[in-house]
């Protein structure tokens, strides 16, 4: 037995409150991490020329949109009792909240194809397929908004079966990226991270970078199976579905600043007199106008390497 759209509509309210409390906690969190500097007590401001503004700036807009989201959510259920009173008003609502929650997803899945053109060395071969994807992904979102605005959700017609065709080709294309770049990531990393090994005693940080990527991306990639056979189940647990994706979207991302934060103040931990120092992984650019680029995870979370001053392997540069 199929709840009614309203009552779907009211329980993904409610699942997306609870995560939006999770993702405000998360979110002040990646922000103390990207603009303060733990590394020596007492905490201090980073300069400015030492802020990872790309990064600043996705965290800031995921949260801004979700927000959004979160608050034309509450008045679509607010409103549920007049849906048929007030069909327009309830059809533009929803055609503005597909519209956020489709800017949400297109927003982590380029920065995601990003973060995979860094860590291979931006080696433009690697990212075609994420690229086309993403392009479909767009194309497909277009065409689900304008039938969307065309139908009335509640009245089966050719238009609404369009737009959940659209629909489900854009959840299909957001998986398949999401899988694959983090997938791509997950073994760029570990592959230096074996070339290293034989430098090195104990395990790598690096090997915790690889787990906090799979750990994330597994948080986004589950959501979006999940929304992703509602769709083509058409199932009004859509709402719900949709409504906990967009704020996990945001929350997999806070997740890696904050993670990779963390290693840091371990890593500055033990740097200390009577620590073991850790060893940082450098990719190398030959090309490029600035010589090495230290990627690590820097681009990826905000957080600057920190290197060793060991004997033997200070710094290990390959290209990959």
């Amino acid at each position: 037995m199929s709840l009614r759209p309203d009552a779907s509509r009211t329980g993904g309210m409610i699942l997306q409150a609870f995560l939006y409390g999770l993702y405000v906690v998360s979110v002040f969190q990646a922000l103390s991490t990207l603009l303060r500097d733990h590394s020596k007590p007492p905490c201090r401001w980073k300069r400015r020329s030492d802020i990872q503004w790309l990064t600043l700036s996705v965290c800031v807009l995921l949260w801004a949109n979700g927000t959004l989201n979160v608050c034309l959510g509450l008045v679509r259920t607010l409103r549920v009792d007049r849906i048929f009173e007030e069909e327009e008003l309830a059809g533009w609502l929803n055609l503005i909240r597909g519209t956020n929650c489709s800017l949400q997803i297109l927003l982590a899945d380029g920065i995601l194809i990003y973060r995979a053109w860094v860590v291979t060395s931006r080696t433009l071969r690697f990212i075609v397929l994420p690229l086309f994807l993403w392009a479909a992904g767009l194309a497909s979102c277009i065409v689900g908004l304008i039938f969307q605005a065309r139908s009335n959700l509640l009245a089966p017609s050719r238009n609404l079966t369009i737009m959940y065709d659209a629909w489900t080709v854009f959840w299909t294309v957001t998986v398949a990226l999401s899988i694959y770049c983090t997938s791509l990531i997950a073994y760029m990393v570990w592959r230096v991270d074996r070339v290293a090994s034989s430098s090195r005693v104990g395990r790598s940080h690096l090997f915790s970078v690889v787990v906090i990527t799979i750990e994330s991306g597994l948080l986004y990639t589950i959501t979006s199976i999940f929304a992703c056979v509602s769709t083509v189940t058409k199932s009004d647990s859509i709402f719900t579905t949709t409504a906990a994706d967009i704020i996990m979207i945001g929350i997999a991302f806070n997740l890696i600043i904050i993670s990779a934060g963390h290693r840091r103040e371990a890593e500055q931990d033990k740097s200390q007199p009577g620590g073991v120092m850790v060893t940082t992984i450098r990719f190398e650019y030959p090309d490029h106008p600035r010589g090495h680029r230290d990627l690590e995870m820097e681009q990826m979370t905000g957080q600057p390497p920190l290197y060793e001053k060991n004997e033997g392997l200070q710094s290990t540069s390959r290209r990959i």
